[in-house]
């Protein structure tokens, strides 16, 4: 697992990267869709975990059945170049 520095750090990258091949223009238009996505999933996790608060289930335990129950798993990104 990541740090949050390290999670910091390469998102950093990742726009710096993402931008340089971009027009002023398009940076800001792919930068506000990613807060877009960003705000909206933000929205998804406490909805969830207002839900789970009122199902009396740990937040925690049920992003682990969650997580089961889709069969996703967890990787680290692969190194920037």
């Amino acid at each position: 697992m990541l740090l949050p520095e390290e999670i910091a750090l390469t998102i950093t990258a990742a726009a710096i990267s993402i931008s340089k091949q971009l027009s002023p223009e398009d940076s800001a238009l792919v930068g506000a869709a990613f807060t877009q996505l960003g705000d909206t999933m933000a929205t998804i996790a406490a909805a969830r975990a207002r839900i789970d608060t009122a199902k009396g289930d740990p937040p925690d335990e049920q992003a682990e059945q969650n997580k089961n129950n889709t069969g996703s798993k967890s990787s680290a990104p692969a190194d920037a170049n």
